[in-house]
């Protein structure tokens, strides 16, 4: 006999499909915020986090706020996305296999990075240098810490050959043993920190020890304004460096699968050190001097007007960023945001970056025709560029069911 579903059937069943059962939770990136601010107000006073390595102090310190707030109080590690979890570790013939496959995969990884920035000569810029020196200060605390979870999450996860087992294992036996698609998603997310985590921990140092250092006097509303946005910058480049150091899967923070197409990684990277400077400065450079500091008179309304509006749409950047917690990261899955910012729109950051652009320099005031009109082009083409790179971020992340039921919200 068939059975009729009721209305209240009907309700329920459209709930379960539409629930996002792997959402980063709401607050915890709040909780990170107010991590930051503290530790940034403590760094002022000169008590603490003010050396070179203050900076990976602070993003510890917000670290593990969020950490605590997402297993405490949202227990995260109960997302279907992290498997499931044993009550007593595991102890096999098998299990300690599976360890050492993994102790290679590390060690394979730490080898390629050793590698790739030793060699490299864009590495062996002074910039990236001094970064290499404070991230390495850091390695004797955040190995330990490291080690203690891989043992401790690997004995008791019930699915313990995950991508890290197999790319071990496919070093191990030169290619011949190991899932390779596993693997590969594992090497393409390792290369991914490896550009991106010197770029933002770099970044970071510099604005945290100028900022924190500073004397601030704020004598009209350009002095607000500018200081304003450089804590803006501070604090999405402080959620990216814990996005990219920290995705640990008991966290529900580990990279699903990563963007795998050659167009994704191109539109992405182009857009960061060293690519997006020759690409500015050589073929899509729309500033030539006038912007929008130079169009209004300062201390007016309209110029108060319009930097608050600048300031209002960085801060929309800024939160959606924060919004991410510790699962920020570019060319890649991690699970959905679905609060903040991205509650209203799929790409929040991308909309707010590139109006502000357009507010910031206001290329169609060029000081010739011909460089308003080359400005003007030149911005839209970056328009594009950000454009592409939404609809392939879209097209990867809708490989997994959370994603698919986020963006049908938008339709």
């Amino acid at each position: 006999m068939t059975h009729v579903l009721t209305a209240s059937e009907r309700t329920d069943a459209t709930t379960a499909r539409s629930t996002i059962r792997n959402a980063q939770p709401a607050l915890t990136g709040y909780i990170g915020l107010a991590a930051l601010v503290g530790c940034f107000i403590i760094a002022r006073t000169g008590a603490a986090f003010t050396d070179a390595s203050g900076f990976l102090q602070a993003c510890s310190v917000m670290f593990i706020a969020m950490a605590l707030c997402d297993l405490i109080f949202y227990r995260v590690y109960k997302q279907p996305d992290v498997g499931g979890l044993a009550l007593r570790p595991q102890f096999s013939s098998q299990m300690f296999l599976i360890l050492f496959y993994k102790v290679v995969g590390v060690a394979a990884s730490f080898a390629t990075a050793w590698i790739l920035y030793s060699f490299l000569p864009i590495y062996q810029d002074v910039w990236y240098q001094e970064t290499f020196i404070v991230l390495q200060s850091a390695l004797p605390y955040a190995l330990p810490f490291f080690s203690l979870y891989l043992l401790t999450f690997h004995f008791i996860s019930l699915e313990p050959d995950d991508g890290l087992a197999e790319f071990g294992r496919l070093c191990l036996s030169c290619g011949h043993l190991g899932d390779r698609k596993k693997a590969a998603d594992y090497a393409l997310g390792i290369l991914i920190k490896m550009f991106f985590v010197p770029i933002m921990v770099g970044f970071g140092l510099g604005d945290w020890l100028r900022l924190s250092t500073i004397t601030v006097q704020i004598d009209g509303f350009r002095d607000f304004y500018e200081l304003s946005y450089q804590l803006v910058l501070l604090i999405d480049v402080c959620f990216g460096a814990i996005g990219y150091l920290c995705s640990f899967r008991l966290l529900s923070a580990h990279v699903r699968f990563p963007e795998r197409t050659l167009g994704g990684w191109m539109v992405c990277i182009m857009c960061y050190v060293p690519f997006w400077q020759i690409i500015n400065r050589n073929y899509l450079n729309y500033s030539d001097g006038v912007v929008w500091g130079n169009v209004f008179v300062e201390a007016s309304i309209p110029y108060a007007v319009w930097g608050s509006a600048i300031l209002f749409l960085m801060t929309v950047y800024a939160l959606s960023t924060v919004s991410f917690g510790y699962r920020f990261s570019n060319l890649t899955y991690r699970g959905v945001v679905c609060s903040g910012p991205y509650k209203f729109t799929r790409h929040p950051a991308y909309l707010s970056k590139n109006i502000s652009y357009w507010m910031i320099e206001i290329p169609i005031l060029g000081t010739t025709l011909g460089s308003a009109v080359s400005g003007t082009l030149a911005l839209l083409a970056v328009n594009l560029i950000y454009y592409v790179r939404a609809r392939y971020e879209e097209k990867c992340c809708l490989q997994h069911e959370d994603y698919k039921i986020y963006y049908a919200r938008f339709k």
